[in-house]
């Protein structure tokens, strides 16, 4: 399967790794096709270096709330275009419904996070959202975009020939 975040920026796709990362691949798609992210925000944006999405705290959430799931630590390269789940929970380690994707590498993260995509296409338009101005006002909302970024939908698909 691939997936294609839809933003009012650009479609960013993405391929799956089932292999290293089966509990957030599935909790992944099930929110996908669910809707969960649809509307969301991009809540922060560091440029050319990452950009975080998912969170229902940001943007028209409804009555969505927080999903939480056991990590999966994956000992994958963390290179530009590498789509992890941001941790949310030390203790037991745990991962939600936010994801980050990086803009370049981060081998420090090898081993701490759960690596389930690669960015197969759209690496560009991650980086456009990246250089999006920031509020830079409280410590929680400092690197949330001036300017709203939704996520109009995830559609995830059986992967195409032309995209293997």
């Amino acid at each position: 399967y691939q997936a294609t975040i839809e933003t009012s920026l650009g479609s960013i796709v993405l391929d799956f790794f089932p292999n290293q990362a089966p509990i957030a691949v599935k909790a992944f798609i099930d929110m996908a096709n669910s809707g969960y992210y649809d509307g969301l925000q991009i809540s922060e944006v560091h440029a050319n270096d990452f950009i975080v999405a998912g969170d229902p705290a940001f943007g028209d959430n409804g009555d969505r709330r927080p999903v939480t799931y056991p990590a999966e630590p994956t000992q994958l390269p963390m290179v530009a275009g590498t789509v992890i789940m941001k941790p949310v929970m030390a203790s037991p380690p745990g991962n939600s419904s936010i994801f980050m994707i990086l803009l370049g590498p981060k081998p420090t993260l090898r081993g701490q996070a759960t690596a389930f995509g690669q960015v197969i296409q759209g690496l560009d338009v991650a980086r456009k959202i990246s250089q999006r101005p920031v509020s830079g006002v409280s410590s929680n909302s400092k690197f949330k975009p001036i300017k709203d970024i939704e996520i109009i939908r995830i559609t995830v698909a059986e992967r195409t020939e032309a995209t293997r």
